[in-house]
């Protein structure tokens, strides 16, 4: 299934991603947006236990459907190879639920409750 791109002001014709991603934005000042989203049909057991590499093919491949297996793998090799400090890609950061809550807090737009999990639940405050 081959996933085009067209303009979120409704105006123009399709592109296909590598067209999307050359022009930046479409001819009438529009953002590219994907006309379908296509369906991960990997199961959620089997991601887990791939790579952060390997995942980000799988989600990408989907949506990139003009280029080859070989071009996205070497540009998601190359996006995520030792360039970095640390092997960890995208790192969880501990207690990062609490500071969000106390930045809300201090803030006073977001009502949050957080349980001992750290499973959070907001809504907005109309002050």
């Amino acid at each position: 299934m081959e996933v085009l791109y067209r303009s979120t002001r409704g105006n123009g014709s399709t592109v296909t991603a590598s067209n999307a991603i050359l022009k930046g934005l479409s001819e009438d000042g529009g953002l590219f947006v994907p006309d379908q989203i296509p369906v991960l049909d990997v199961p959620m057991e089997q991601l887990a236990q791939m790579s952060y590499q390997e995942v980000a093919y799988e989600v990408m491949s989907r949506f990139l459907t003009d280029f080859t297996e070989e071009e996205l793998k070497k540009c998601i090799q190359s996006a995520y190879d030792k360039k970095f400090d640390t092997d960890v890609i995208a790192p969880l950061l501990s207690g990062i639920i609490p500071r969000i809550y106390n930045s809300f807090q201090r803030h006073g737009s977001v009502d949050s409750s957080i349980s001992a999990d750290n499973s959070c639940e907001e809504k907005r405050c109309d002050q």
